[in-house]
């Protein structure tokens, strides 16, 4: 291949301009200056001939409106279209010929001639730059063709160059150039700037007069260099004398700040101190006192130092002194506490307790408006008080509650011990011991009777529970308490009246439901069974005590269930007696009946 990249030709082909057709021919207008000048050998150039691309008819540009109404062009004209630029509107003055480039021929292959040395090229570039013809011959320069022998070539000799067009200046224009040049002079030496267009002449005569050094220019100068020097020196002393005041004042401020840390820590060392005081002068009286006195002593000491002291006191948790001083003291004073008895002990017991509570409320309280800025730690702590308390209940009281319950005969009165405890104990833990401790044995209780004797008995000490224990009974103590009474009643027999004091006052405990549910399986049938087999009506020879038995229920049955029962087991057969002593009595019998 001859060179690499597109040909002329074909860029041709794709800007659609004119080509001109190019000979590889000898630059025979080059003429050389010194005849004596060696001449580089003529290239031979390719004398085949391109092909010339077809020149891009402008006219028929647009063609494809006669298809249309013309309305692109109709459009073009309201905008101000007039026709395209040129003499043929082809859309350019002045279009850039285009030289093409032999197929295959890279650029500069050959000493080729490119397109921009072309003539036509040439004046589109002196009408759009304004150059000349001899400023693009001055600038041009062929580079000779190599031919490959520089190794062989001389050291020193001159290589064969191409020669070149030059021009040639004679001594009038030499000085005619001299004449229309101008003559500039700037002078810089005032305070503005002046140019001279005809050089020294302008000039004042006082000004081209040689300058002589005034008087005293030197001292000026070196004065005014130290005083330049010692503005400078006082600027950089003022400087880092603020530098210093400035830092001397933030070290003030920090010894202030740490001064006043000091005395806030001081103060605290030393009320610290006075706290570790009290409570060593407390441990030390304990011994001597008796557990009630022992325990005052500690309530008393725990609220002075909250009240001196309220900052040391919530940081340390001084409060913890009551719970690990106390609860040794409250385990001695419940350990002869027989808690089924409201005794002497108890009572103390219980204004023991009630102490410490208040102790555990007054220190351990919510923040006053007076005291938030000095007790701030307290925040957090409303209920810390009910944590303490309760432990010391659960510690010292529910051991022996516990053990209390599990040996209690549930005959045997127990409310009275709720009740007490309901004076100082949170009613969260009365209620864990009712649910916990009293409710099992009362249930373990009512499945333990058997006999008629237990079953009289039951409704004396379980009724009492209701007020505590009302939805537990209904759902798993009075079943049981009727299977119990229906095993009882198996070979009961309406004669027998006791039955009506285990009855009533079940009464009105149990639903209406459950009580009509459970009179008619095992009440109802007994009284029908009566009124089947032994009572007959029997005008000459009545019986009445079976009656007599059936009527007395009238007051525990439900009224419609007593009155179901009459209806059909007794004034049946009545009704059918009457009928048929008076079939047998006629005369008599409206007597009798009145009567």
């Amino acid at each position: 291949m001859d060179g690499l990249g597109f040909s002329n030709s074909e860029f041709a082909q794709m800007l659609s301009v004119p080509v001109e057709v190019a000979h590889e021919e000898v630059l025979d207008d080059v003429k050389p200056l010194n005849a004596s000048t060696s001449e580089a050998p003529p290239v031979v150039a390719d004398r085949s001939v391109k092909p010339v691309l077809p020149v891009p008819d402008i006219k028929k540009m647009g063609a494809w409106q006669k298809h249309t109404k013309g309305f692109g062009m109709k459009m073009l004209e309201k905008m101000g279209f007039k026709g395209r630029l040129g003499k043929d509107e082809q859309g350019v003055a002045a279009p850039v010929a285009v030289k093409a480039r032999p197929n295959q021929r890279g650029l500069g292959y050959g000493g080729f001639q490119e397109a921009a040395t072309l003539k036509q090229n040439k004046e589109i570039e002196r009408d759009l730059h304004g150059k000349r013809d001899d400023d693009v011959d001055d600038d041009s320069t062929d580079p000779s063709p190599d031919d490959g022998a520089w190794r062989k070539r001389i050291p020193g000799a001159t290589t064969t160059t191409t020669s070149r067009k030059r021009k040639h200046k004679t001594v009038e224009d030499v000085l005619e150039e001299e004449k229309t040049a101008i003559d500039l002079v700037v002078d810089m030496r005032g305070p503005l700037t002046q140019v001279y267009t005809d050089g020294m002449g302008s000039l004042p005569s006082a000004a081209v007069q040689p300058l002589v050094p005034l008087l005293g220019q030197e001292i000026l100068h070196n004065v005014r260099h130290i005083v330049n020097e010692t503005e400078g020196s006082i600027r950089a002393l003022h400087a880092k004398i603020s530098v210093d005041r400035a830092r001397l004042q933030a070290l003030r401020d920090a010894q202030a700040v740490d001064a006043g840390k000091l005395r806030v820590n001081q103060v605290a060392t030393d009320n610290l101190a006075a706290v570790v005081a009290g409570l060593q002068q407390l441990q030390s009286t304990l011994p001597e006192v008796t557990a009630i006195g022992a325990i005052e002593a500690i309530v008393n000491m725990t609220v002075t130092l909250r009240t001196k002291y309220p900052a040391e006191f919530e940081t340390h948790n001084v409060i913890d002194v009551v719970p690990s001083l106390g609860l040794p003291l409250l385990k001695a004073m419940a350990a002869s506490w027989h808690p089924l008895k409201v005794d002497d002990n108890a009572m103390d017991l219980r204004g023991v307790f009630r102490m410490v509570h208040e102790c555990l409320v007054t220190c351990v309280a919510p923040l006053n408006t007076n005291e938030v800025s000095v007790f701030a730690t307290n925040v957090g702590s409303a209920t810390r008080h009910d944590k303490i308390y309760d432990y010391l209940v659960t510690q010292v009281l529910f051991p022996r509650l516990v053990s209390a319950l599990h040996r209690w005969d549930v005959a045997s009165p127990c409310l009275d011990l709720i009740e007490f405890l309901q004076t100082f104990v949170a009613s969260s833990h009365v209620q864990l011991v009712l649910t916990s401790h009293v409710l099992p044995r009362l249930q373990h209780a009512v499945r333990e009777c058997h006999s008629v004797v237990d079953v009289e008995r039951i409704h004396d000490w379980l009724l009492p529970w209701r007020v505590h224990f009302e939805a537990n009974f209904a759902d798993d103590v009075y079943p049981v308490i009727r299977e119990t009474l229906a095993r009882t009643l198996i070979n009961w027999h309406p004669n027998d009246t006791s039955i009506f004091g285990v009855l009533l006052p079940w009464r009105d405990v149990w639903t209406p439901e459950d009580f009509a549910v459970f009179t008619h399986k095992h009440i109802v049938k007994k009284l029908v069974r009566v009124l089947n087999r032994e009572f007959h009506i029997n005008p000459k020879a009545q019986q009445l005590e079976p009656l007599e038995w059936v009527l007395a229920w009238h007051r525990v049955l439900p009224d419609r269930q007593f009155v179901a029962l009459l209806e059909a087991e007794f004034f049946t057969k009545w009704l059918n007696v009457l009928a048929e002593w008076v079939m047998q009595n006629p005369p008599t019998a409206a007597r009798e009946i009145l009567i």
